[in-house]
């Protein structure tokens, strides 16, 4: 559900998710931000995660892709 006190999980607070989800963990964080704009964060994740992440999504069967696409479609329109 869409939280507003908690707008990223990137921290990993919460790790029950939707079947439309596939997490990918950061592992790191820097800061980009200026004097005008100190709020802007870069986060990293490892290559193996999101190869990993992207390899479960190619090869999950069409049909499961379609019904959690429209799933998640669904949520985004709550």
């Amino acid at each position: 559900m869409n939280n507003i006190d908690l707008p990223s999980n990137c921290y990993k607070k919460l790790t029950k998710h939707k079947p439309w989800v596939i997490p990918i963990w950061i592992t790191g964080l820097g800061s980009t931000g200026s004097m005008v704009t100190p709020y802007i964060y870069e986060m990293y994740c490892k290559l193996e995660d999101l190869i990993e992440a992207m390899r479960k999504a190619y090869n999950m069967p069409k049909e499961e892709r379609d019904k959690i696409g429209l799933e998640a479609r669904g949520w985004m329109q709550t």
